[in-house]
């Protein structure tokens, strides 16, 4: 539920994105279930943008609900 700014690319390789729950609603929804199958019993979400509140309620309703 996370997109890169123009210009980020440079500091976000690929290697870095399985380490974040960075993608679409849908994949960030695979993400967490698959952390829950490995036994992750806890998951805390940092939001550091100026939008937090808006991206705190797309997580809610993109993910949390559909778990």
């Amino acid at each position: 539920m996370v997109y890169l700014k123009p210009g980020e690319e440079e500091f976000v390789g690929e290697a870095l994105l399985p380490l974040s729950l960075t993608g679409t609603g849908e994949e960030v929804l695979e993400r967490v279930r698959a952390l829950a199958e490995a036994g992750v019993d806890n998951l805390a979400v940092q939001v550091v943008d100026n939008d937090a509140r808006d991206l705190i309620e797309e997580f809610s309703r993109s993910v949390i609900a559909r778990l």
